[in-house]
């Protein structure tokens, strides 16, 4: 929970809206793109003659997500208090790189789970799985003491309701 997200008030819908993100559905969905990385890379370009290729298309694979998301939101009418929670999450990320990398964790734990399961254990493959578990696990550690720390600024809801 982000700040001041609790002085909203809230009904199911918007707060199922909000956990999407969070907890363990956003764990979950992290991880199923992590998995489908390998599988969507080989379908899509066969087995080309350098293994790291992998590295540019992962890096799409997050851009196209996040372009994802920004289209859905201005095509799909969102409520105004889930609208401004999201808003409030994405200038932390733009303040603090931490908030971000986090997310790696999963999606590295779902690289994993691919190798696991296939048995391909390439040495890019394992670079980028541990590539991605490592420096999530430091944004996760980076990003809980930024939390806890008083001093630093934290963006805020613009508005609040009132309960």
């Amino acid at each position: 929970m982000l700040y001041g997200e609790d002085m909203l008030t809230m009904g199911t819908y918007e707060t199922l809206l909000l956990n999407l993100d969070e907890g363990v559905f956003g764990a979950v969905y992290r991880i199923a793109i992590g998995f489908a990385i390998n599988p969507a890379y080989y379908f899509f370009f066969g087995n080309p003659g350098s293994d790291w290729t992998i590295v540019p298309f992962l890096l799409a694979v997050l851009f196209l997500l996040r372009l994802g998301l920004v289209v859905t939101r201005k095509i799909v009418p969102f409520p105004a208090d889930v609208a401004e929670v999201w808003a409030v999450r994405r200038r932390t990320a733009k303040y603090y790189d931490s908030y971000q990398w986090r997310k790696l964790t999963w999606i590295g734990v779902g690289l994993g789970l691919y190798l696991v399961i296939s048995g391909e254990y390439r040495a890019v493959n394992v670079a980028l799985t541990l590539f991605c578990v490592l420096t999530g696990i430091a944004g996760t550690w980076i990003w809980r003491s930024v939390a806890a720390n008083e001093a630093l600024s934290k963006p805020a809801l613009r508005w609040r309701k009132k309960a």
